[in-house]
């Protein structure tokens, strides 16, 4: 069974009482998560296929890189908090008043914000075990759910339209793992007028309120494509600005910064598609290691 035919059977067993019971409705009352009504299993094949984060015993270069990135964020959001010795361990929770709404965008289309925002997902979900909710407001260009390979659903743009929708109709929960999906939604036509008058900032509040123990990321549209991204970030804690290296212009940088800082100065720089070769990186594998040596050797 695929996720649309589960989530139409869901949406038609809560509507019609199938698996409504008092102990269940006892249970809802006491959880105060929703309940998720879309189940999806990632597909980790075509994952792999597409360069994403799979989880694997080999030593790989993406996982490593994504440890570097996701360690400086975690350290930026105050996630890693010092004991009595000194020393650094993980908050279990990071609590409703914590730092943990991250937005990831570019300067301009084609960067890797996507790539960079989902591969970060996945990681911190699968590899840490922290509880994540990646929530594509990329509305002119919506690429996460398609590189995970999912259908396209109500989302984001539904609910700014409709606030009555509860979030358990339209968060997608990833199976086995502590990772939610949002998706940009089936709604495409919305004006600025929308993030301006405080639409968004409900929404964000809403799935704050809502998801206190979760890591938000949201892949926002790039600066210079799309306006609305600036003002979206204004409802971050921290930013993560993508620039890919050697093609991206720095005066074009300069003036997306720019234009991110008039709402938000927390900004963290990740520099995506560097052509460094292997033996000069900072990560590779043991196999890439000892090949490198042996030839040096010879």
């Amino acid at each position: 069974m695929n996720l649309v035919q589960r989530a139409t059977q869901g949406l038609k067993q809560d509507a019609g009482g199938v698996n409504t019971s008092p102990k269940r409705a006892r249970a809802r009352k006491k959880n105060s998560a929703p309940d998720f009504k879309l189940v999806a299993d990632l597909d980790f094949e075509h994952m792999a296929q597409q360069g994403l984060y799979v989880p694997t015993h080999k030593p790989e270069r993406l996982p490593q890189e994504l440890r570097a990135i996701k360690r400086r964020l975690l350290r930026r959001l105050k996630y890693y908090k010092n004991d009595l010795s000194g020393r650094k361990s993980k908050r279990s929770i990071l609590g409703a008043k914590s730092r943990r709404r991250v937005l990831m965008t570019s300067t301009r289309p084609a960067e890797g914000k996507t790539f960079t925002a989902i591969n970060l997902a996945l990681s911190l979900a699968i590899e840490d075990g922290i509880n994540v909710l990646l929530v594509d407001t990329d509305m002119p260009r919506p690429r996460a759910f398609k590189y995970l390979n999912l259908p396209s659903l109500p989302g984001l743009s539904d609910k700014l339209l409709n606030p009555n929708i509860p979030l358990s109709d339209i968060i997608v929960k990833v199976r086995n793992h502590p990772l939610l999906l949002l998706s940009e939604g089936q709604q495409r036509d919305i004006s600025r007028d929308v993030f301006e008058r405080g639409d968004m900032a409900r929404v964000v509040q809403e799935l704050t309120t809502a998801y206190p123990d979760h890591l938000i990321i949201f892949d926002a549209p790039p600066i210079l494509a799309a306006p609305e991204a600036a003002l979206i970030a204004q409802h971050a804690d921290e930013v993560v600005f993508v620039v890919k290296a050697n093609d991206t212009p720095e005066a074009a940088v300069v003036a997306a910064l720019e234009e991110v800082m008039e709402f938000n100065e927390n900004i963290s720089l990740v520099l995506n598609q560097s052509r460094v070769p292997g033996k000069f990186s900072h990560y590779g594998s043991y196999g890439e290691y000892y090949s490198d040596s042996k030839s040096q050797d010879e």
